[in-house]
């Protein structure tokens, strides 16, 4: 039993790491996939953008999420992907249609203009074509943030959102491990 109490107590020191101190974690992908502290959610929607009437993958949040454009700069430099957070509980995503990738949800052949309203950074995407992204984190009173606490995002543009189960599995096969192990041991005593 103490060793069962054990595995517990670590898969659960294991789950708390993971929000690394963030009150909310939200990881999205242009083709619409949402994971929300490490529970996926229901897909995005395409939906119309109120500030430029484009329309473009759409994103709940669980907070209104300040204003503002986070962009996406690729390799060569270029504007790739738009992040817009609208102040109305929703996080809109579009992705310049590179037709490298797949067509994906929140691809369009435009990006929305900026807007002199809300407040835009820029930030250089990390991984080659194919596998970027950015990881963002909001503070209370950046773009997205919750005005409270800070938020973690991370963006994948031409990749999927890493399932949250896939750690959780680990976590118990090398929990199944150690118990078989355990058991080896004890039917040798």
């Amino acid at each position: 039993m103490k060793f069962k109490t054990t595995i517990l107590a670590a898969l659960g020191i294991f789950a708390a790491s993971a929000t690394s101190g963030f009150a909310t974690t939200i990881a999205v992908d242009e083709s619409g996939n949402y994971v929300l502290n490490g529970i996926p959610q229901a897909p995005g929607v395409i939906a119309a953008e109120p500030f430029s009437g484009l329309s473009g993958l759409v994103f709940p949040l669980p907070f209104a999420g300040n204003r503002g454009d986070i962009v996406l700069v690729d390799q060569s430099g270029s504007a790739g992907d738009v992040i817009r957070f609208g102040g109305n509980a929703k996080m809109y995503f579009f992705s310049l249609d590179d037709e490298l990738t797949s067509d994906a949800l929140a691809d369009t052949p435009t990006l929305p203009q900026a807007n002199a309203a809300l407040p835009q950074i820029a930030f250089q995407e990390v991984g080659g074509e194919g596998s970027n992204g950015l990881f963002y984190n909001s503070g209370s009173g950046g773009i997205g943030g919750d005005g409270a606490n800070p938020v973690q995002f991370t963006f994948a543009s031409d990749g999927v959102v890493p399932e949250p189960s896939t750690f959780i599995l680990l976590g118990l096969g090398g929990a199944g491990v150690g118990l078989a192990s355990y058991r080896r041991r004890k039917a040798r005593e």
